[in-house]
């Protein structure tokens, strides 16, 4: 079928000739007639929209934006500053709590005849006493 003879039938401008053909064509099948109300709805719902003016919606739309009120960032930027300083207070408080007692060093400690020796700050050496299974 010629969508030109649906388009036709449609206006209501066929001709004896295209109107018997048309009549044979809806009547060989249901899914002709289907077809026909779909593309009979399609250009009614077509008609009864109305014509959009692009330049207008366009201006209206760029108002739209132009007008919303700016968000205010000024709660995000007090959270981030509130967790940096957490961090960074964080991040010391670990640091100095898991280093070693700041008077023993390990460059103080010899080890002479597989027996370690830890020398203090005032020269003392003291003899490490190492068990098995310790």
């Amino acid at each position: 079928m010629d969508f030109r003879l649906i388009l036709k039938k449609i206006a209501n401008k066929l001709s004896f000739s295209e109107s018997k053909q048309f009549n044979h064509w809806i009547k060989e099948n249901t899914e002709h007639a289907k077809y026909f109300k779909n593309v009979q709805r399609s250009i009614f719902a077509t008609e009864e929209m109305e014509e959009i003016n692009l330049n207008e919606e366009w201006n209206r739309f760029k108002q739209e934006i132009e007008n919303k009120p700016k968000k205010n960032n000024r709660q995000l930027w007090i959270a981030a500053s509130i967790a940096g300083i957490f961090l960074i207070g964080s991040y010391f408080y670990i640091y100095n709590s898991t280093t070693s007692d700041p008077n023993i060093s390990l460059d103080k400690v010899l080890v002479v005849q597989n027996k370690p020796i830890l020398i203090l700050d005032d020269g003392t050496q003291v003899l490490l006493d190492i068990k098995e299974g310790f």
